[in-house]
C-alpha cells in the first residue's frame, strides 16, 4: 500500500502465472500525473465499496508448443513424415504427451504418442506401400490455441522406384544404322538459341550400350520462336545546387537472360560501377551522391549481348541564383512495355530546379487515352508508375509542367503476343524430374539453383530450406511455367547446415540437397529495445480524442478536465487532412494513426507528450489503415489493399521493416494483438462470411476460432490473454459473445440485437459497450466475475464509444447531451457523469489508456 497524495491510494499485488512471467494488478482512484493538478469535481475519487475484490483463480496452463507435420516419399518409395515442434525453445515445450495415428488408404495402420520440446522434431518412416495413401495424423495439445479445431494430418502417395535407365555417355556416338531421312521422332531443327547437343568430337563408332533408335520420350519438333532480346536504355540527371547524380535503367524489349552493368564515370575517371543479376526489378533508379562539376556518361551494358546505351548530364558550378530568377524544373520521361506482359509503365525525372507547381502524366494510345494523373510540387522525384496491361500498339506518354506549360514525351510499343507454337507429345509422357545445388558464399549468402533433367513441367513444384534449428527459413511455390533453371538468393543465413528441398506437386516427388554456411562472423543481433522513460506497463491519465476544432479531423491529447485550471490541450496530428485511429504505444511514449495527408492513406507515429512532428511510416500507392502496437512497443499491426484485397502486415517503428503476415485471396482485417507479441487474432471473410481466426505470427500457423454461418467481426483479445470478445449477428442483430482461446466456453453476453464497440478493462474481468436498447443508446459495463451486467448511462440522447481509464475506475464516452459532441466520464457502474470537454466543435472517439479500443476507432 503506498500513498501518493492526500486522498489518494494504490494497492499492488504481483503474482505469477503460466502466461507471463509475472501479473501486477493495481487499483486506485482517479489520479493525475501531476501532483498539483485539482482532482476535478466531476470525477469519483474513490472506488466504491461494491467493486469486486479480484482474487487470482488457480493457474491455467496455456500450452505454447505449435505442431506442423510433413510428409515426403524416400528415394525407396517409403512414407517418411516429419513431426516438428515450431514453437519457442524452453516456454515452447509441449506440457503432455499427444496421439499419433498412421492410416493406409483409410485403414487405421499404427499408432502412438509423442512429446516435443521448443524447436524439436521427430521423424517416422513407413511402407513402401505402392501407389496406396499413407496419411499421418497429430492431435493438437491441450490449451492451445485451435486445440478445439481437431488434429493436423498430411498424406503422401509414393511409388516403388523404377528402374534406372542406362545414362548415354556425354560424347554421344553417331549411331551407324540411321537411316538418311529423319525420324519422326527426331528434332526436325535446333532453335538458334538452343547449342547442338552433339559434340564435333563425335567418334564415328557405335558403341555396344547405345540403342541405334531415338528415345521416344522426345519430342517431334522444337519451337521455332527466337526470345526477343531486352533492351536496356539509362536516363539520368544532376539538379544543380544538389549536383547529386542519378539514373534509371529501363527495359523496352524482353525479359533479361544475364547481369549487366553500370559505370558512370566524371572528369576525373570513373565514380561508380555496378553489375545487376538478371532478377533485378525494372526499371531501377539509383542515387550516386553528390559530385564535382563536370559531365558524366553514364553507360548500361549487358553482357550477354554485349550490348549498351549512355546518357551525359553535367553537374553545374555552383552560382548564386537571384532571388527572383529561379532555376526552372526539367522535367523528362522515359517508359517501357516489355513484350509478353504488355505492362507500360513510366518513370519522371527532373533535370532543373524545384517544382514550383503540379505537373500532369497523360498516356494515349490508339484508342485514345488510357492514363492521366495530376502530381503536386512535393511529389519526390524520379518517380516511377506502373499503369497494367495494355493493347498491343504504340502509347505516348507526355509529362506537362502546369505553371510554365512546357512538356516531355516519350513513346513505347506494346506488341502483340507471339503465338506459342503446338506441341505433339509422343505417345509416352515423361515426368520432370527436378534437381537442385546451392552454395554459401563466404559471407554467409545462401543461393540454390533448381533445374530439370526430364519431362515439362505439368503442376507446381514447392522449394523449402531448413536452418540448423529446424527452423523453415525459405518455403515458396512455383508456378508450372516457372523458367529452368531457377536461381534463388535467399540472402545472409547465420552459420551451420541448411536442408533445401524440392517438391514437385505433380506427383509429390523430391529431392534434398544440404549446403553449409560459414561466414567467419555471425549476423549482429538486433539490439533490444532501449529502456525509455516512463517505463514499460506506465499507465498516463491523459486522453486521446478526434476533433474538428481546426476544421478537419485532428487527434488531440487533454490533460485534465477542460476549462479546469492546469489543463492542457496539445495537437498531435497537425494536419488539414483526416487524421484518426490513433494507437497508443504500451509504455504511452508513442502514437500511431493514419493520414490521407498524401492523397492515399498512409500510417503516421508522433510522440505523446506532444513534442516534434509526426513521422511517416508507409509509403505507398496504396490504403494502409487501422494501426495497433504489440506489446513490444514498436511492432505495429495494419492492414493494406496493395495486393488488391485487404491483408495484414507489420512493420518495425524502429527498422521500418514491413513484413506481410497473411495472403489469403479474401479480405483479413481489425488485427488485435494479445499479450503475447507471437499471436493476434483477425476476421477474415475466407469463407463467403465473417470468422474469426488466431495467428502464429512466428510459423504463420493459422486456427479458425469460430465456425458459423454469421459474421463474427471486431475481435478484441482479453489483457489477461484468455479469452477472445467479438461481435456476432447471429440472429440478425449484433450482439456481444466471449470464447476461450481454445475455441471452448463460447459465452453470449447480451441478446438485445444492437451492441457494438466492446472494450476490456485494463485487468481483463470487466468489459464496456454501447447498445441501442428500446430506441436509446447508451453505456453498459459487465463483470464476468459476478456474471452482472451494469447500465453506466440514461441520458435519453446519444451516449456512444466507451473507453477505461488506467485504473479502470472510470469510463469516458462521447456523448450530445451538450447539444454538440463531447467527451464525459462517469464510474463504470454508473452515477453522475461530467464533462472533460467543453468545446463547441465535435470532439469524440475517445483513448483513455494504452489499448486498440474499438471505439476510438471510430466505428
Amino acid at each position: 500500500m503506498s500513498v501518493n497524495g492526500a486522498g489518494y491510494a494504490t494497492m499492488t499485488v504481483t503474482y505469477r502465472t503460466s502466461f507471463l512471467s509475472s501479473v501486477t494488478l493495481s487499483t486506485t482512484g482517479s489520479c493525475s500525473r501531476r501532483p498539483d493538478t485539482p482532482t476535478p469535481t466531476a470525477t469519483q475519487t474513490s472506488t466504491p465499496t461494491n467493486t469486486p475484490t479480484i482474487t487470482p483463480t488457480a493457474t491455467e496452463v496455456w500450452d505454447r508448443s505449435s505442431l506442423e507435420v510433413n510428409g515426403i516419399c524416400t528415394a525407396l518409395g517409403k512414407a517418411s513424415f516429419t513431426v516438428r515442434n515450431t514453437g519457442d525453445a524452453g516456454e515452447g515445450d509441449m506440457q503432455n504427451p499427444v496421439a499419433w495415428r498412421m492410416y493406409v488408404d483409410g485403414v487405421l495402420t499404427e499408432s502412438g504418442t509423442l512429446q516435443l520440446s521448443g524447436q524439436q522434431s521427430q521423424t517416422f518412416e513407413f511402407g513402401p506401400y505402392d501407389g496406396q495413401k499413407v496419411m499421418m495424423e497429430v492431435d493438437r495439445p491441450i490449451g492451445h490455441p485451435g486445440s478445439a479445431q481437431g488434429p493436423i494430418r498430411d498424406d503422401v502417395t509414393c511409388n516403388l522406384p523404377t528402374a534406372t535407365p542406362t545414362r548415354t555417355p556425354t560424347r554421344t556416338p553417331t549411331v551407324t544404322n540411321t537411316p538418311t531421312n529423319t525420324p519422326t521422332n527426331t528434332p526436325t531443327h535446333t532453335p538458334s538459341n538452343t547449342p547442338t547437343n552433339t559434340p564435333t568430337n563425335t567418334p564415328t563408332n557405335t558403341p555396344t550400350n547405345t540403342p541405334t533408335n531415338t528415345p521416344t520420350n522426345t519430342p517431334t519438333n522444337t519451337p521455332t520462336n527466337t526470345p526477343v532480346p531486352p533492351s536496356l536504355t539509362v536516363v539520368g540527371q544532376c539538379p544543380p545546387g544538389q549536383n547529386t547524380v542519378s539514373f534509371t535503367i529501363s527495359n523496352s524489349g524482353g525479359p533479361l537472360a544475364g547481369d549487366f552493368t553500370v559505370t558512370v564515370t566524371g572528369p576525373q575517371g570513373q565514380v561508380f560501377e555496378q553489375d545487376y543479376d538478371e532478377n533485378t526489378s525494372l526499371p531501377l533508379t539509383e542515387n550516386i551522391g553528390q559530385q564535382p562539376p563536370g559531365k558524366y556518361e553514364i553507360e548500361v551494358f549487358y553482357q550477354p549481348g554485349q550490348s549498351s546505351s549512355k546518357f551525359t548530364v553535367e553537374c553545374l558550378e555552383p552560382t548564386p541564383t537571384p532571388t527572383n530568377t529561379p532555376v526552372p524544373p526539367d522535367l523528362t520521361v522515359v517508359g517501357q512495355c516489355p513484350p509478353g506482359q504488355n505492362t507500360v509503365s513510366f518513370t519522371v525525372s527532373n533535370n532543373g530546379g524545384p517544382l514550383a507547381g503540379d505537373f500532369r502524366v497523360t498516356v494515349t494510345g490508339s484508342q485514345g487515352q488510357v492514363f492521366q494523373e495530376d502530381y503536386d510540387e512535393n511529389t519526390t522525384l524520379p518517380l516511377t508508375v506502373n499503369i497494367g496491361q495494355q493493347a498491343p500498339g504504340e502509347y505516348e506518354i507526355e509529362v506537362f509542367y502546369m505553371p510554365q506549360e512546357t512538356s516531355s514525351s516519350f513513346t513505347v510499343e506494346c506488341l502483340a503476343a507471339t503465338p506459342t507454337p503446338t506441341f505433339t507429345p509422343t505417345a509416352t509422357s515423361v515426368p520432370p524430374s527436378l534437381d537442385a545445388n546451392g552454395l554459401c558464399t563466404p559471407d554467409g549468402t545462401l543461393t540454390f539453383t533448381v533445374s530439370n533433367s526430364a519431362g515439362p513441367l505439368g503442376d507446381k513444384f514447392r522449394v523449402v530450406v531448413t536452418g540448423p534449428q529446424g527452423n523453415q527459413v525459405f518455403n515458396r511455390e512455383y508456378p508450372a511455367n516457372t523458367s529452368l533453371p531457377l536461381v534463388e538468393n535467399i540472402g545472409k543465413q547465420a552459420n551451420g547446415q541448411y536442408t533445401v528441398t524440392i517438391t514437385y506437386l505433380g506427383d509429390n516427388s523430391s529431392s534434398t540437397f544440404t549446403v553449409v554456411c560459414s561466414s567467419g562472423d555471425e549476423p549482429t543481433p538486433t539490439p533490444p529495445v532501449p529502456a525509455v522513460q516512463p517505463g514499460a506497463n506506465i499507465c498516463i491519465q491523459t486522453l486521446v480524442f478526434h476533433t474538428f476544432r481546426d476544421d478537419n479531423l485532428e487527434i488531440y491529447r487533454l490533460d485534465g478536465i477542460e476549462g479546469q485550471p492546469g489543463f492542457e490541450l496539445y495537437n498531435l496530428s497537425r494536419s488539414t487532412s483526416v487524421d484518426s485511429r490513433p494507437s497508443r504505444s504500451p509504455n504511452d511514449i508513442w502514437v500511431a494513426f493514419q493520414s490521407n495527408r498524401n492523397g492515399n492513406v498512409e500510417l503516421y507515429y508522433t510522440a505523446l507528450d506532444g513534442s516534434g512532428d509526426p513521422v511517416r511510416l508507409t509509403n505507398t500507392q496504396s490504403n494502409n489503415t487501422t494501426p495497433m502496437y504489440g506489446p513490444d512497443e514498436r511492432t505495429i499491426v495494419f492492414q493494406s489493399d496493395r495486393n488488391g484485397n485487404l491483408d495484414l502486415f507489420t512493420i518495425d517503428q524502429v527498422t521500418g521493416e514491413q513484413r506481410q503476415i497473411t495472403s489469403n485471396p479474401a479480405d483479413d482485417i481489425n488485427g488485435f494483438y494479445s499479450p503475447d507479441l507471437r499471436w493476434l487474432v483477425f476476421q477474415s471473410n475466407r469463407n463467403n462470411n465473417w470468422d474469426v481466426f488466431i495467428l502464429d505470427t512466428v510459423t504463420g500457423n493459422e486456427f479458425q476460432l469460430t465456425d458459423s454461418p454469421a459474421n463474427e467481426t471486431f475481435p478484441a483479445w482479453s489483457p489477461n490473454g484468455k479469452q477472445v470478445a467479438f461481435i456476432s449477428d447471429v440472429d440478425g442483430g449484433t450482439d456481444l459473445f466471449i470464447i476461450d482461446v481454445t475455441g471452448e466456453n463460447l459465452k453470449r453476453i447480451t441478446t438485445d440485437g444492437k451492441t457494438v464497440n466492446a472494450v476490456w478493462s485494463p485487468e481483463g474481468n470487466r468489459i464496456a459497450y454501447q447498445s441501442e436498447r428500446a430506441g436509446n443508446l447508451d453505456i453498459y459495463s459487465y463483470d464476468l466475475l459476478e456474471d452482472e451486467e451494469y447500465r453506466v448511462t440514461d441520458y435519453e440522447g446519444i451516449d456512444a464509444g466507451p473507453t477505461w481509464d488506467c485504473g479502470g475506475t472510470n469510463l469516458a464516452f462521447t456523448s450530445l447531451r451538450d447539444d454538440d459532441a463531447n467527451i464525459f466520464q462517469v464510474f463504470w457502474q454508473g452515477g453522475s457523469a461530467g464533462n472533460m470537454t467543453i468545446d463547441p466543435a465535435t470532439d469524440k472517439w475517445s483513448q483513455w489508456r494504452p489499448s486498440n479500443d474499438v471505439s476510438s476507432t471510430g466505428y
